[in-house]
């Protein structure tokens, strides 16, 4: 009940510099922002750089201090009632020893949030709050120096306990971070794990500058790649030894099948669940070579068509048709080529909409316009990045502009009669009217599409298409979408879909293939039937 009372307001209340357990925000976030920050920190060429600190809180939930907390929650305005039942949920715990199999009298904390209690990760960000608007008051104050690029101020990421600050390499920010920290350590209980923490300095960082800041916040250095949330942030590519651990976590699993007797429809479904699921994380995060793709799927081939750990068989069944979705004649195993472009298709309408969320407007900062119709500047993309740049030149015939007032949509160079901008097909245009409409907002008059103007500019064609898009009554900003769909919603699904080109007619094999998955047969039935349709039963005549 507390869950569902505090889930809706958590999202105004804790800062964006927070992603975790907060709805629409996500570890990836995090990731590319540490990216991007880690490439430009390391092409910098000024005298006092920036480093990177990675900090680590030790047991951060057991130390918890209630008090602190019920602070905190009264600092946000949090009813007292509300503040009753939380502090009465925390004094209800009771806990057990168990030494030598024995277990001890039942005890009560008085300090400490339950791991697992779906009350605890809110409570543990709303107490983190307090180092986000300390940390943010010292930058106001000109004390604490922190990264800025553009007008953008990234002082520090947060994802539960995991904390990373981006600060002047000099004594007066040193200072005050410690400060800082020790306030906060003070007032929560929290303690930093130095053990864990990591400063990374630039790579043309003096060696005994290193050691003196190194030893005045108490952190050993640490060395690139930075090993942050699953995720290996480096300065330029990482390396194909760091990206085979997806193989070999794979290839590990896979060899602990190899000895049991497994039918082909329950190898067909440890792949879909199981294996196809492990790199997905690395996919979303990394941007994964062709080559190590290939090596992944060809254990997989491996694995569905030869038996055992003898490894003979014949693979009987083209990889490009085995990949197809079931209703177009495939197994429906993942394509992961095509995977790794769609896993970023949820980033592609934030960026392009320049959503007001910090790593969206980095990116945007950095790389400035991302129009999937224009050609990028010739800017090195950074390695977190090149999945989303990826997946925004592949889904564009999908995306279109939603007129809202029509100020920020070009006539001419965006996509909002159809999926193509307008100066990519051949079309009537009155060269006398070009110069004198650029923006859409342009043919709207009083709320309404300017019907004369569009004929007169476009012709009477493109005027027909254009009455038929609704205009809103409120001024409300242009916002790309997808057109593909009524909700103008992007997901993984729906990219993956697309590229597959899944909704291609099939002519008159669709029927065949939805008919056999829909018969009442165990799988291993349908499996050799699947393999009979195909044709590639292993007769003597085919082999």
């Amino acid at each position: 009940m507390l869950v569902n009372r505090i889930r809706p307001w958590i999202r105004k209340l804790i800062s964006k510099k927070q992603v975790a357990f907060i709805e629409k925000r996500r570890l990836q976030d995090n990731i590319v922002i540490l990216s991007e920050v880690v490439d430009i920190v390391s092409r910098s060429k000024r005298k006092n750089p920036f480093f990177i600190i990675n900090l680590d809180l030790e047991k951060a939930y057991d130390r918890v201090d209630w008090k602190a907390l019920m602070g905190v929650c009264r600092l946000m305005n949090f009813p007292e009632k509300f503040i009753g039942w939380v502090k009465a949920c925390l004094k209800a715990a009771n806990y057990r020893c168990v030494l030598n199999g024995e277990q001890s009298e039942v005890f009560k904390s008085n300090k400490g949030v339950r791991q697992g209690d779906p009350l605890s990760p809110y409570l543990f960000i709303v107490l983190q709050e307090l180092l986000s608007k300390l940390i943010n008051r010292e930058v106001e104050k000109g004390n604490l120096k922190v990264f800025k690029y553009k007008g953008m101020h990234i002082s520090h990421l947060l994802f539960v306990d995991d904390i990373i600050m981006v600060i002047k390499c000099c004594e007066s920010s040193c200072r005050c971070l410690i400060e800082v920290l020790n306030f906060y350590g003070k007032v929560t209980n929290q303690r930093i794990n130095y053990g864990k923490s990591e400063v990374f300095f630039p790579c043309e960082f003096p060696k005994k500058r290193k050691e003196v800041f190194s030893r005045m916040l108490g952190i050993k250095e640490g060395g690139l790649p930075i090993k942050y949330l699953g995720a290996y942030v480096d300065k330029g590519k990482i390396s194909v030894n760091v990206q085979r651990q997806m193989i070999e976590k794979a290839e590990n699993r896979l060899e602990s099948w190899a000895s049991k007797d497994i039918f082909q429809a329950g190898k067909v479904v440890l792949i879909n669940s199981v294996v196809n699921s492990m790199p997905i994380h690395t996919l979303s995060i990394m941007w994964i070579n062709s080559k190590i793709i290939k090596e992944h799927e060809k254990l997989i081939r491996d694995f569905l068509w030869k038996l055992g750990k003898k490894k003979y068989g014949f693979h009987l069944v083209n990889w490009k048709k085995v990949s197809l979705c079931k209703a177009e004649g495939g197994l429906g195993v993942k394509d992961l080529n095509t995977f790794k472009i769609v896993i970023h298709a949820k980033r592609v309408l934030p960026i392009l909409n320049r959503k007001d969320q910090i790593w969206s407007r980095l990116v945007n900062a950095r790389y400035g316009d991302l129009h999937p119709w224009k050609k990028r500047r010739s800017r090195r993309i950074g390695w977190a990045m090149k999945g989303i740049v990826s997946a925004i030149e592949m889904l564009r015939e999908g995306l279109k502009v939603k007129i809202g007032n029509g100020k920020k949509t070009n006539v001419w160079t965006d996509p909002w009669i159809e999926s193509y901008p307008i100066e990519k097909w051949p079309t009537f245009v009155n060269m006398d009217k070009i110069q004198e409409v650029t923006m859409v907002n342009e043919f709207i008059r009083n709320g309404e599409w300017n019907l004369n103007l569009i004929k007169d500019v476009l012709g009477e064609e493109h005027m027909c298409k254009i009455r038929q898009l609704y205009l809103p009554s409120e001024n409300i900003e242009d916002k790309w979408i997808w057109c593909l769909n009524r909700k103008g919603k992007l997901s993984c699904k729906i990219a993956y879909n697309f590229l597959k080109r899944k909704d291609y007619e099939m002519g008159g094999k669709k029927w065949k293939w939805g008919f056999l998955w829909a018969l009442n047969l165990i799988p291993r039935i349908k499996m050799f039937l699947w393999k009979f349709f195909q044709g590639r039963i292993p007769t003597t005549e085919l082999l």
